[in-house]
C-alpha cells in the first residue's frame, strides 16, 4: 500500500479505531523503545511529570525519554523504519544522489549511522539543482542576473510538458547532462519499497525536527526527470520517455506517503510534474495501444500519493503534542516561547483571532492543567482523522465542514473570552486551561482542514487522467477525438466521470484545432474556462488579473498527432 514502514497494519487499525485512532494509539504504545535520533533534554526521571501518560493524553504510552515524558522522535523512528535495511531504503541512494551537503553538518555522521551506511565524501559527483545550474549562466546577454535567472527556470516548466530539443533548451539539455550519474541513482531509489528519513530532536531536545534530504531536491529531481521525459520524447525514444515519468510517480508515493503534511503535499506537487508530462505523452501517434494499455494499467495500479487519515493521526499530531509537552514541562515564562511558536502557525494561515500566552500569563502561578489541554487537542484530531477517512467525498465534505463550522463558533468564543485575572485561583486553574486547550485546537486545526481539499484535488486529478487516456485510446482507434464524453461510454468508460469539485456536473470537455482540451473546475468550485494557478499567476504579473479572483481549473490538454 505504501513504502515508509508496516502501514497496512497500521492504517487498517486506524480505520476500525473509534472515534478515529485509538487502537493504533495502543498499537504504538506497545512497541519496543529504538534509537531516538538525539535525545530529549534529560532531567531527574524521578522529578513529578506534570503531564499524565495515556493515549488520551500524550497518546503514546512507550517510548519515554531520560525526563520520563513521551519519546516522539523514538516513535516515529521506529515505526517509520520498521523492516527497513540500507539495501530496501530508498534515502540511501538519494542521500549518494544529492550528497551531504544539503544536510546539518552537525547531524551528518549521526544521519548516516541511522541510515546504516558510511558518512558520504563532501565532494562528489552530486546531483545540481535548477537554482544553482542557472546561476552559473546567469551573466550573459547583458540581462540582470534575476531576470536571466527567472527567464531560465521559466523554461524549465515549458519543457516539462512538450516535447523539445537540445538546440532550443541548450542549458536544460547542459543541466540533464551534468545530473546523468545522480539521476540515475534517483531512478533505482524509485524502485525500492521503503523511504526511511531519519528523524531528530532540535538542539534543545524539545521539540521534532527534520534532518533530512530538503523537499526542495525532490521537486527539482522530479523536474529534471519531466525535461529528461520530454527530451526523449522530442527524439521519439518514447519507452523511455515513459521510464522517466513512472519514475517520478514512484518518487511522488515515496515521498508523499511519509507522516507529515508536509510529504504529504510535496508528493502530490511531483506527482503533478509527471501528470503533465504523461498527458505530452498521450500524443495519439507516438503510442501503439499495447504501449497505450500498459501506460494505462501502471496508472491505475498506483496506490493514492498522499494518505492524510494517517499523515493528521500520527505526524502531525506528534508534532502538537511534542510541543505541548515541551511546554509543559517548562517554567511559565519559557511556556510562552512554545505557545510562541503555535502562534506563528496561526499567523502564517491568516488568523489573528486565537492568542496563547495570554492566557498563560492570565493563569500565572495557578498554572495550567496541561492534561486538559492534550485531552481536547487529541480528540479534536481523533473528530479530523474520522471525517477524512470516510471514503464517501460527499460525506467527507459534509464531515469537515461541520469541523470547521465548530472551529469559526471556537475562535468567536475565543475571542469574546473573559479575562482570567477576576477569578478565585482554583476557578482560575481550571477556566485558563479551558480556554488554553481551545485555543490551542482553534490555532492548528485550520491548517489541518486543507487536507480534505487535497484529498479532493487527487481523485479529481485521477479522473481526469483516466479520461485522457480513454479520448487517446478513441483517438487511437477511430482517428479522431469524440464530439463528447457520452461517446467514450460504455467501452472506453463504463460511465461519464462527474467532476468532484462541482455539483453533479461532468468534467468539462471540447475539442480544439490542436487537440482537446478536459479539466475540473477545481477548489473553488467556479468555471474558470480551463484557466489554471498557473495562467493566473502569470496574469497577475502581467497586470490582467486580480489578486483575489484566482483561477485554479485542473487542466488536460491533449495535442494532435504530429502527422
Amino acid at each position: 500500500m505504501t513504502t515508509n514502514w508496516n502501514r497496512r497494519e497500521v492504517l487498517a487499525s486506524l480505520m476500525l479505531a473509534a472515534p478515529g485512532a485509538a487502537t493504533l494509539a495502543a498499537a504504538i504504545a506497545n512497541v519496543e523503545p529504538t534509537v531516538a535520533g538525539e535525545p530529549a533534554s534529560a532531567t531527574s526521571s524521578k522529578q513529578r511529570r506534570r503531564i499524565a501518560i495515556s493515549k488520551e493524553t500524550t497518546y503514546i504510552t512507550e517510548p519515554l525519554a531520560a525526563d520520563g515524558y513521551p519519546d516522539y522522535v523514538g516513535a516515529l523512528n521506529q515505526l517509520c523504519s520498521k523492516g527497513v535495511t540500507p539495501e530496501n531504503n530508498a534515502a540511501v541512494l538519494v542521500a549518494k544522489a544529492i550528497g551531504p551537503g544539503q544536510l546539518p553538518a552537525e547531524r551528518r555522521d549521526k544521519y548516516f549511522s541511522m541510515l546504516g551506511i558510511s558518512p558520504l565524501p563532501t565532494q562528489g559527483e552530486y546531483f545540481v539543482s535548477r537554482s544553482e545550474h542557472a546561476g552559473k549562466h546567469s551573466k550573459k546577454d547583458g540581462i540582470p542576473d534575476s531576470q536571466y535567472e527567472d527567464r531560465l527556470l521559466g523554461q524549465v516548466d515549458a519543457a516539462g510538458r512538450q516535447p523539445w530539443s537540445k538546440s532550443e533548451f541548450p542549458v536544460w539539455a547542459e543541466w540533464l547532462a551534468a545530473n546523468e550519474q545522480p539521476m540515475a541513482l534517483l531512478m533505482e531509489a524509485s524502485k525500492r519499497p521503503y523511504r526511511y528519513d531519519p528523524w531528530f530532536w532540535d538542539k534543545d531536545g524539545d521539540n521534532i525536527d527534520v534532518g533530512s534530504i530538503p523537499m526542495s531536491q525532490y521537486r527539482d529531481a522530479a523536474k529534471a526527470f519531466a525535461l529528461r521525459s520530454m527530451l526523449r520524447l522530442g527524439s521519439d525514444q518514447v519507452d523511455a520517455a515513459i521510464d522517466d515519468v513512472q519514475c517520478i510517480r514512484r518518487l511522488s508515493r515515496l515521498i508523499g506517503r511519509g507522516p507529515t503534511l508536509v510529504e504529504m503535499l510535496i508528493g502530490i506537487t511531483i506527482d503533478g510534474v509527471a501528470d503533465e508530462s504523461e498527458y505530452a505523452l498521450l500524443t495519439p501517434d507516438r503510442l501503439s495501444t499495447a504501449t497505450l494499455d500498459s501506460m494505462r494499467r501502471a496508472h491505475s495500479g498506483l496506490p493514492p500519493v498522499g494518505d492524510a487519515p494517517f499523515v493528521l493521526g500520527i505526524g502531525e499530531r506528534f508534532f502538537v503534542l511534542s510541543s505541548l509537552s515541551a511546554a509543559a514541562r517548562k517554567p511559565i515564562a519559557e511556556q510562552k516561547t512554545y505557545l510562541a511558536g503555535l502562534e506563528g502557525l496561526s499567523k502564517l494561515i491568516g488568523d489573528e483571532e486565537s492568542k496563547l500566552t495570554p492566557i498563560v500569563d492570565e493563569v500565572g502561578n495557578a498554572k495550567i492543567d496541561w492534561d486538559v489541554v492534550l485531552r481536547t487537542a487529541n480528540a479534536w484530531i481523533d473528530r479530523l482523522v474520522a471525517a477524512l477517512a470516510k471514503s464517501d467525498i460527499a460525506d467527507r465534505t459534509r464531515a469537515v465542514a461541520d469541523i470547521k463550522s465548530d472551529l469559526d463558533s471556537l475562535k468567536l468564543s475565543l475571542k469574546k473570552r473573559q479575562s482570567l485575572k477576576s477569578l478565585p485561583r482554583a476557578q482560575r486553574r481550571a477556566a485558563g486551561s479551558d480556554q488554553l486547550a481551545r485555543a490551542v485546537v482553534a490555532t492548528c486545526l485550520p491548517s489541518f482542514l486543507t487536507c480534505r481539499w487535497t484529498m479532493t484535488n487527487a481523485t479529481a486529478r485521477r479522473d481526469l487522467t483516466r479520461t485522457a487516456y480513454a479520448l487517446a485510446q478513441h483517438h487511437l482507434d477511430r482517428g479522431t477525438y469524440p464530439p463528447g464524453l457520452e461517446q467514450l461510454t460504455p467501452r472506453y468508460l463504463p460511465a461519464v466521470p462527474k467532476d468532484v469539485f462541482a455539483s453533479d456536473a461532468n468534467l468539462h470537455y471540447s475539442r480544439e484545432a490542436d487537440g482537446c482540451l478536459l479539466y475540473s473546475v477545481g477548489p473553488n468550485g467556479r468555471d474558470d474556462g480551463g484557466r489554471t494557478a498557473a495562467d493566473w499567476s502569470a496574469a497577475i504579473v502581467a497586470g490582467q488579473a486580480k489578486p483575489d479572483d484566482v483561477w485554479d481549473d485542473l487542466v488536460v490538454r491533449i495535442p494532435v498527432p504530429r502527422h
